[in-house]
């Protein structure tokens, strides 16, 4: 799930299988966010979420130029927020 609670936007995607490859965000990086310097992503710790899933799945230019946009913000490990 992806959401921009002030703009009211958001954004569901169900799959069969939490993968690396699904979680690459091309379509958001490059598509809703392309005029950004800097996308903050806030994730849990799923083991998917990962900087090594957009090398998995784009060539190294492109995987590059998305990591160096994207500020990985994770929540706590431990304790409830």
């Amino acid at each position: 799930m992806f959401t921009e609670p002030l703009s009211g936007w958001r954004e569901v995607t169900i799959r069969e299988k939490k993968t690396t490859v699904d979680w690459a965000m091309a379509e958001l990086l490059e598509g809703r966010y392309a005029k950004c310097e800097k996308v903050i992503v806030v994730c849990d710790n799923l083991n998917t979420h990962t900087m090594g899933g957009f090398y998995e799945v784009f060539e190294p230019e492109r995987a590059s130029s998305m990591v160096r946009r994207s500020d990985f913000q994770y929540t706590p490990k431990h304790g409830s927020w």
